[in-house]
C-alpha cells in the first residue's frame, strides 16, 4: 500500500521503495497467469511463514509409517 516502507526481519531492518509497478487491465486478465500468480503468492508465504517459525521453534519432523 505505501511506496516507502521498512519491514523488521531476523537481523535488523528491510527499507524498501516501489519505483514502477504496474497493473493489467482487468478486462485483459488472463485466468491462467491469476492462477500461476495465486500459487506463487501461496508458495512465498508458506516459505517466509515456514522461516520464521523455524527461527524460533524447535523443529520435528514426522514421518507416517516410520518406527
Amino acid at each position: 500500500d505505501k511506496k516507502r516502507d521498512k519491514v523488521a526481519v531476523s537481523n535488523g531492518i528491510l527499507l524498501y521503495e516501489v519505483v514502477e509497478q504496474k497493473i493489467l487491465d482487468s478486462n485483459s486478465s488472463n485466468p491462467i497467469i491469476e492462477k500461476e500468480m495465486g500459487a506463487i503468492k501461496n508458495k512465498e508465504l508458506d516459505s517466509n511463514l515456514f522461516k520464521e517459525l523455524a527461527s524460533k521453534y524447535k523443529l520435528e519432523v514426522y514421518v507416517k509409517g516410520l518406527q
